[in-house]
């Protein structure tokens, strides 16, 4: 939902679509669908949905290298290159009604359960190539086949998960491993073999009741990739194998011997033999022969082939390659009539087995997303680096390529560099590194026309605004076209050969812009200007003559400013302004009346190489070579808001019509849907606002009422450590030390670990360590080491307390440390006899009235004379009787003479002060 009120502020990723298959054998699941390996991953994705539902199976951080699937009890079997083999069950959880009406209205999956994968156990085995399950009827221990490089083939028990044969015999790795299922007839004896096949060009039977090698069948010259089992109507037991040395080998499993070789004159990668009540090419044929037994292969051409191995003969092949770089796996689905066929470029094409057509494409990996542009509101039509378009339908992602099931159309012969969709909705177009431009029939997918005439790659493309018969071009040799798609030729009109396919080779307009790459073109919304950007760091303006008149072209302005190439450039749909994206990681926004420019928005860190404006021109969405999407504010360069969510260049960025969507795509292969939340950012936002204030109140109150515990658990809540910390100073100043402890004692497990996360920080600062310590104390008390260990980052935690703990005890101990000098300074002080306080002569009031002692009586004048003698008499016995420590610290503040410093000025005053 788009806001009503200001501008679009928040996007997030609605869908998402990534890499599902990075190559290696795969393996059809009886009831979940297609196991497809993915580097460290296996994905297991639903083939009986338009949508694309992955459940992932982790199990180890190394690749995957092979995965086998049980035919009946839905166990898989998957090897790691860290050479363990692990076996795993498919568990079924429902779903609630609720949720999964919100998943069917979302996501359009009828489904009502859920798949998790849960490990049963795992073996160790080394160098896997290849992963088989038996087949046997009626076997109770189901056993699996490791075909490894190490020259082995080893048997293991799924159940018990050990060993049970290790055969030796090949020469070289064992790539490929099958159990034989051929049922058992009347009066024939009951066996178990299995085969491999290996790099030594030979196909090895082992006898796994006798553990002995029951034959070796040479025949290749190159290396086997896969073997399947078939019976007369005799009922013989028959095998065909197929190898890259372009033969298909027709082998007798009773005598184990060679019959015949059917040349093929390709290199095979699988052949599949059709049963014979399943649909198929020759299934409703009129001269079909009860005895002819057909396969199917597939290898480097690209096509699917049927051979009849009795009349040695191709009886039906593909009419066109959709797979041109040639197929690697094929597998068979004969419960819903469908072949599976995985190709060189990790695509999964569905085909119907009655004529081989394709249903649909699973795009396994996409490589890089070089260009990508809405078709309508529900389907995407992307360029990926590859020679095909391919259309994406939202938000399953399931994929159809134009021109897949059209024998007589075209395809591009090299890279598709970009694309551009008619205004109507009927047209797509194509321009490629073949220097070629298709016409697609947006609906059907058929190929409608092909142009010719640019010298070099075609990089950029696109149609009128007001009429769908005008494209223009841009390329590689300097130059861009207009291109009429209705242009009726004087001469007979030019067919390609290979097809029925039009030939435009002629362009109404071509000019000569730049110096180098056109890098973008695009047309103003009212046809009646044009503008280029090139890598030469200009941007060119031309005037059109609308669709009445599109030979007049005239070149009215050139935009010079940016320091690097220009990649992309738009018309803003509402105001005379043209934006532009650089190499020099600005935009600039130019004035379509003077061509000066008005505003420089930086914020960039890499090359923009692509711009939109939204929100009827308010707006700016670009995206750049840092794998970042920024949202603009046009009228204050302001950006609003960054999305990261690519890990490479962002190639294509596509903005749907209403503005409500877009769409980005990358050199990570990852294509992602934006959908504006801005309405819903701004309503959780305020709910959040109105909670914090409630919380913040039931706090103050908590408070009030010294509940401290109530209290602390709001802090936590709303996650303030502050506050949090000034509860805690309040318990201590107000409360005990044990009020302290007990509230922490009331703490679960989770607020622990929120507490001491809390305590990392707190410990940085002096003022709030003490806190801290004994925050930290109380739980070292109450939890032990182990459990205080499985916090998951109690390590990142403790790296953090050590050094400020350290720093703050250090700081204490050199305050102790400094503190005895106060110690010294007492001691020393206690030994001085108290000075009196002698006021000024000139400020002492006299008073005259005051005796003399003279005045006094005799005795007690005799008295006044001897005091001075008696006193210093008794100064002299006490310092006799001083320690000797005593005495070494009075000399310390004696003088020279080893005597008290001002002695005479204390004697002069105590006289003064007896008379």
């Amino acid at each position: 939902m788009s806001s009503t009120k200001g501008l679009r502020k928040s996007y997030v990723v609605e869908s998402r679509h990534g890499e599902l298959y990075t190559g290696g054998p795969v393996a059809l699941h009886p009831a979940l669908g297609l196991l497809l390996p993915q580097t460290e991953q296996l994905n297991t994705v639903n083939l009986n949905s338009t949508d694309i539902t992955v459940s992932p199976i982790t199990g180890d951080e190394s690749r995957v290298m092979a995965v086998a699937s049980h035919h009946s009890n839905g166990k898989i079997a998957v090897a790691f290159a860290s050479d363990m083999v692990r076996v795993y069950e498919p568990q079924l959880r429902p779903i609630d009604e609720a949720r999964a009406e919100a998943l069917a209205e979302k996501r359009k999956v009828q489904e009502k359960t859920q798949y998790s994968w849960s490990e049963q156990g795992g073996f160790r085995c080394q160098l896997v190539q290849h992963l088989a399950f038996d087949a046997f009827p009626g076997n109770e221990n189901p056993l699996i086949a490791c075909a490894s490089a190490d020259a082995t083939l080893k048997v293991f028990d799924q159940k018990g998960l050990y060993c049970t044969h290790n055969f030796r015999g090949h020469n070289g790795p064992v790539t490929y491993c099958k159990f034989e299922n051929l049922p058992v007839q009347k009066g024939q004896k009951r066996r178990m073999f299995v085969y491999s096949a290996g790099q030594d060009c030979t196909i090895k039977v082992w006898n796994l009741l006798e553990s002995k090698l029951q034959a070796t069948l040479t025949g290749h010259l190159s290396q086997v990739t896969e073997i399947d089992f078939f019976t007369t109507p005799e009922g013989g037991r028959r095998m065909v194998s197929a190898g890259r040395d372009k033969v298909l080998n027709v082998w007798d499993l009773d005598k184990f011997s060679l019959i015949y070789t059917v040349p093929v004159y390709e290199p095979l990668e699988s052949v599949v033999v059709l049963p014979k009540d399943m649909a198929h090419p020759r299934h409703a044929a009129k001269d079909l022969n009860a005895k002819a037994i057909y396969v199917l292969t597939a290898g480097e051409s690209g096509l699917l082939k049927v051979w009849d191995l009795v009349a040695k003969q191709i009886v039906h092949q593909q009419q066109n390659n959709t797979n041109p770089l040639g197929i690697d796996y094929t597998v068979l689905d004969a419960e819903n009539s469908r072949l599976l066929v995985v190709t060189n470029d990790q695509n999964i094409i569905i085909h119907r087995t009655e004529d081989l057509q394709s249903e649909r494409t699973i795009v396994g990996f996409n490589d890089e997303i070089i260009d990508i542009k809405y078709l309508t509101n529900a389907e995407l039509v992307a360029a990926t680096n590859s020679e095909q378009v391919r259309a994406f339908t939202l938000p399953e992602f399931s994929c159809r390529v134009f021109g897949q099931n059209q024998p007589d159309g075209v395809q591009h012969k090299d890279i598709v560099m970009c694309v551009a969709i008619s205004k109507d909705g009927r047209f797509v177009a194509s321009g490629s590194k073949d220097q070629k431009i298709i016409i697609w029939d947006a609906k059907s997918g058929k190929s409608l026309l092909q142009l010719v005439g640019h010298a070099a790659d075609v990089t950029c493309l696109t149609f009128f605004n007001k009429t769908s018969r005008y494209l223009v071009s841009g390329s590689k040799d300097l130059t861009w076209k207009i291109w009429d798609l209705a242009h009726e030729s004087d001469d007979e009109p030019e067919v390609d050969p290979s097809s029925s396919v039009r030939i435009i080779d002629s362009s109404v307009v071509t000019m000569k812009a730049h110096n180098k790459d056109i890098n973008a073109v695009t047309v103003a919304p009212t046809d009646g200007m044009l503008a280029t950007a090139g890598q030469d760091k200009i941007v060119k303006l031309y005037k059109l003559g609308g669709a009445e008149n599109v030979t007049a072209v005239q070149e009215i302005g050139t935009l010079m400013g940016h320091r690097r190439g220009v990649w992309d450039v738009a018309f803003s749909p509402v105001d005379k302004v043209l934006a532009t994206a650089s190499g020099d990681k600005t935009i600039k926004l130019w004035s379509l009346t003077d061509f000066s420019c008005l505003k420089t928005f930086e914020g960039h860190t890499a090359t923009i190489l692509r711009l939109h404006f939204i929100t009827s021109g308010l707006q700016l969405v670009s995206a750049g070579a840092d794998g970042l999407i920024k949202l603009w504010n046009v009228s204050n360069s302001e950006c609003i808001n960054t999305f990261d969510q690519h890990t490479e260049k962002i190639w294509g960025l596509a903005v749907r019509s209403d503005g409500e969507e877009f769409a980005s795509g990358g050199g990570d292969s990852v294509i992602n849907i934006w959908r504006d939340s801005t309405v819903e950012e701004a309503e959780k936002e305020l709910k959040a606002k109105e909670s914090s204030i409630i919380a913040e109140q039931n706090l103050s109150n908590s408070l009030r009422l010294k509940d401290y515990s109530t209290a602390l658990r709001i802090a936590f809540k709303l996650d303030k450590p502050f506050r949090i910390l000034q509860v805690f100073e309040q318990v201590l100043d107000e409360e005990s030390e044990a009020r302290f402890c007990s509230i922490i004692a009331e703490f679960t497990p989770d607020l622990i670990e929120k507490l001491v996360m809390y305590i990392r920080d707190w410990n940085t600062n002096a003022k709030h360590s003490l806190i801290a310590q004994k925050a930290l104390g109380e739980i070292l008390r109450l939890y032990s080491a182990e459990s205080l260990s499985k916090m998951p980052r109690i390590k990142e935690v403790l790296q953090a307390l050590l050094p400020y703990t350290q720093r703050h005890f250090q700081r204490i101990d050199r305050l102790i440390e400094s503190s005895f000098i106060i110690d010294y300074a007492l001691q020393s002080m206690s030994f001085l006899d108290d000075e009196p306080v002698e006021e000024p002569q000139d400020q002492m009031d006299v008073d005259e009235t005051v005796p003399s002692s003279k005045d006094l009586p005799e005795e007690f004048q005799n008295a006044v004379e001897d005091a001075p003698a008696a006193e210093e008499k008794e100064e002299e016995e006490s310092f006799e009787e001083e320690k000797p420590s005593a005495r070494k610290k009075r000399r310390l503040s004696a003088g020279s003479n080893g005597k008290p410093k001002d002695s005479g000025k204390k004697k002069q005053k105590n006289q003064q002060k007896r008379k």
